[in-house]
């Protein structure tokens, strides 16, 4: 039986200066320890407002990983 994959979606703050990043890479490290193939998916613009479009590019990277859990 395959490690499941993982998508972890988060936002655009570096780990070093955002809390939730900074989460997200310790639960992606701590699962990739346990042997789940896990993989953070950030939404970050490329431009002050540009949200929706960071999403749907999120949502194109989601679906290129068919992971089997989003988080």
């Amino acid at each position: 039986m395959r490690p499941p994959r993982v998508a972890m979606v988060h936002g655009p703050g570096p780990p070093r200066e955002d809390g939730v990043a900074d989460y997200v890479a310790h639960l992606l490290e701590a699962l990739d320890a346990a042997g789940t193939n896990a993989v953070g998916v950030p939404v970050r613009p490329a431009a002050p407002g540009r949200w929706a479009a960071a999403t749907v590019a999120a949502a194109r990277t989601l679906r290129q990983l068919r992971p089997d859990l989003v988080h």
